[in-house]
């Protein structure tokens, strides 16, 4: 039938299908974004490090936390496989599960604390 499916091992969260794609992290810390008509590989990303929480679609954007405590905001397209922004939270925590926004506040979790951080400064 002319369609190769596009295999990816060690997936041990729950994949995002958006926009005609599907953005799924493997645990080893590489990001993989599939086209869900054809199951090709569009672009992966190594993030250097390990992966326990599913992506996250946050206006457009993919969101992604991983064990060395950094979010990585990828544009959810086909074709732009870096980050367009990296955001460094290790004094928060290592990001073991998948982050929640919710009431302008992150939310994360490592193995021992569940971190609330406010994403707006307030407005006086």
């Amino acid at each position: 039938d002319g369609i190769r499916d596009y295999k990816v091992t060690g997936v041990q969260t729950c994949a995002l299908p958006i926009y005609g794609l599907v953005f799924a992290a493997d645990h080893r810390g590489t990001m993989h974004c599939i086209d869900l008509a054809t199951g090709k590989r569009q672009w992966i990303h190594d993030m250097m490090c390990m992966i326990w929480g599913s992506p996250l679609l946050v206006d457009g954007h993919v969101l992604i936390g991983t064990e060395d405590g950094k979010l990585l905001l990828f544009k959810a397209s086909r074709t732009e496989s870096k980050p367009v922004r990296e955001y460094d939270v290790k004094d928060y925590a290592a990001v073991y599960a998948t982050p929640v926004i919710a009431n302008d506040h992150l939310i994360l979790v490592d193995r021992a604390n569940l971190t609330k951080v406010k994403l707006k400064p307030d407005r006086k």
